[in-house]
This record gives C-alpha cells, structure tokens and sequence, in this order.
C-alpha cells in the first residue's frame, strides 16, 4: 500500500516484516522501493517520501526533524502496525531512523526488530563542531561544489542552473537537519534495545560508527566498504547490502 508519504513499489502481502527506508539529504524514496524486488519474500521495502521531491515536489520542504518523525510515527503506527518492522537509513536518513525509532519507543512503545545506519556518525556526535562553516552556510556556488565532491549527484545536473534553482531549496532544507541536529545521551541505560548494523564507505570522510553502540542496548555490527560517502549507489555494495538484509530477515522469520 503506497501513499505520498510510504512509497512501495512492490507490495508484499506475505512478508513478515516491513523495511522503511529514510532518505539522503536531497534524496528520494525511488532508489529504496526498487530494493523490494531485489531483498527476500519475507520483506516489504517501503522508501519514506519527505515533501518537496518526487510525487511531494510541489510541497514546501521541511527542515524539521519534529514534523517529518510525526508524519511517519503516525503513519506507521495507523496503517503499518499489524507486522514487525526494521528501519534503513543513509546519511541524514539515518538520524530521522533514530529519531522515528525514539519517538516511537517513547510514545508508542513499539520498536523496531533491527536498525541499519549508514554513512554517519552517532546521533550524538557533534561532528559540525569540527568546521568553521556548516553545509547549509555555505552560497549557492559553494554548496554546488560540496554536493559534487560528495559523487552522488550526476554533474549535468549540478551545472544545470534551471534544475538547481528548483532543487537547492530542498537540498539546503535537507541539510540544515543535519546541520542543526541535536541529541544528548540520555543517562542510565540507552533507550533502545534492538541490534544495530552499521555501514560507511572506507574513502568517505571518518566516521564514528562504533558510537551508535551508545544509543542501543542491543549488538552493533560494524561494515566498511569499498567507495565514498554514497558508495550504496554502486551495485556491487548495493547488492551487498540487499543481501545482508534479506539473510538477517531469513534468519529471524525463517
């Protein structure tokens, strides 16, 4: 069942668990819904679609973690509440899976059966107390740039200048979430209890991966591979990790 906000490209009315997918800073919920044809029958792939991209293109963009956790959280607490559920997230996506598993652990009191991150640190690490500018400082012809030395975005798109106009202020909402995230440890025990697998690219910046031990009383596995900061968009770490989840989801529901 797709809607504008859950986009499920291949619906699976057998599987056991659902798989939501959260976006890159820019990116969309196309790359993660095709995953369902390529991950096992046990799992549905649902790519989260966030306003002012795709079908939502003409919806203002948010830089608000708040507003993105509550559409989602109740979405899937509404209509999405009858199977276990795992979530996926790359980059920013991987802070708006954390912060929609606290929400609704918190609130809800449901958890998700697994946790992938990828290409970020800890929540609660500080990493933009390392520079003297933030990403979303940065002016247009700078911010073009740091997008290109990233490889996710094809240069004929970046020099387009009607494509940016329409773009960058999706883009530059997508990285003032990063840019103005916050999380403080809380004390005691973590909040969360499920295991947590962590991928990063080995040629991308550094990363703190073993620090997402810290939020989950659950295993951290820890995966490096081969590429930079989007090395999931080369089809060979592409169908690593399609194959790492689909093996995990056999072993739990086979």
């Amino acid at each position: 069942m797709s809607s504008k906000l859950m986009n499920c490209r291949f619906p699976k009315s057998d599987a056991t668990v659902r798989l939501f997918c959260f976006p890159w800073a820019g990116g969309g919920s196309n790359f993660y819904s095709n995953w369902g044809s390529a991950v096992c029958d046990n799992v549905e792939v649902i790519g989260i679609n966030l306003p002012g991209r795709e079908t939502r293109i003409a919806e203002k963009p948010t830089n608000s973690v708040e507003e993105i956790v509550e559409e989602v959280t109740k979405k899937m607490v509404s209509d999405y509440s009858d199977k276990p559920f795992a979530l996926f997230g790359h980059s920013m996506g991987a802070l708006l899976a954390f912060e929609t598993a606290k929400v609704l652990k918190e609130k809800y009191q449901k958890e998700p059966t697994k946790m992938y991150v990828s290409g970020i640190s800890g929540p609660h690490i500080q990493e933009k107390t390392r520079v003297s500018r933030t990403v979303s400082q940065l002016n247009d012809s700078e911010f073009i740039e740091y997008l290109g030395s990233l490889g996710g975005t094809p240069h004929e798109v970046l020099n387009n200048s009607d494509i940016m106009k329409m773009f960058l202020p999706m883009l530059r909402a997508d990285y003032s979430i990063v840019d103005d995230y916050l999380y403080e440890l809380p004390e005691g025990k973590p909040l969360l209890s499920c295991p947590i697998a962590a991928f990063d690219g080995k040629s991308d910046r550094k990363h703190e991966i073993e620090a997402w031990q810290r939020v989950t009383t659950g295993k951290l596995i820890i995966n490096m591979r081969d590429g930079g900061h989007f090395y999931l968009k080369e089809p060979k770490n592409m169908k690593y990790l399609q194959d790492f989840i689909s093996n995990d989801f056999l072993v739990m529901c086979g």
